[in-house]
């Protein structure tokens, strides 16, 4: 298996143990898509292959790949009843458990199809934002205003910190009051009807 090493699934897989079918990403072998998640957000990436099955991939393995192919842009993955990388290096993985459906998450649009809005965010910017209004959790609330037909600009986006997560509702805010404005990206390129 061979995965731009930009990509970083490791980081959002589960570091929850209770939940060990989220603890490591996910191989894929018909999508050629290696998959992770946290049960809250999940990543998916296409890699190379060569004859790999669907499996799970040690997160560690990512990680340690990453460091090795630090100059190039592609790490290689050998998986042949083990996980070892090109230095040699092996990682056990436990096989005897299941993936969720992975698919049944995925929206079944796309940026630029009939319907959609598609917003380009600087995510610095919001997690910025998010820690100036004292989210120590991370949770925001985005709020955007649906542009009248023809328009080809938003309004600022505006950033409220959400209540901490034993709040049921989005209007359970901690200070209604403290708010912030993100100011959306001309985002090109997309199909017609995205705007």
């Amino acid at each position: 298996m061979k995965i731009n090493s930009k990509y970083k699934l490791d980081t959002i897989a589960s570091k929850d143990t209770t939940r060990e079918h989220f603890c490591d990403p996910y191989l894929d072998a018909e999508a050629e898509k290696l998959v992770a998640t946290d049960g809250h957000r999940l990543i998916v990436v296409p890699v190379e292959l060569e004859a790999d099955t669907s499996g799970f991939i040690a997160r560690d393995v990512l990680a340690e790949g990453r460091k090795l192919a630090k100059k190039a842009r592609l790490a290689e993955v050998v998986l042949e009843g083990k996980q070892k990388l090109s230095n040699g290096a092996v990682f056990p993985t436990n096989q005897e458990r299941h993936f969720p459906p992975w698919r049944a998450a995925v929206p079944d649009f796309q940026p630029g199809d009939k319907g959609t809005l598609t917003v380009g965010l600087d995510v610095r910017y919001l997690k910025e934002l998010a820690d100036a209004l004292g989210c120590k959790d991370g949770a925001v609330v985005i709020t955007i205003r649906l542009p009248p037909k023809g328009a080809d600009a938003l309004d600022p986006i505006l950033v409220q910190a959400l209540a901490p997560r034993e709040k049921t509702t989005l209007t359970d805010y901690r200070d209604p009051d403290a708010f912030a404005v993100l100011m959306p990206m001309r985002v090109t390129g997309l199909k017609e009807g995205s705007k």
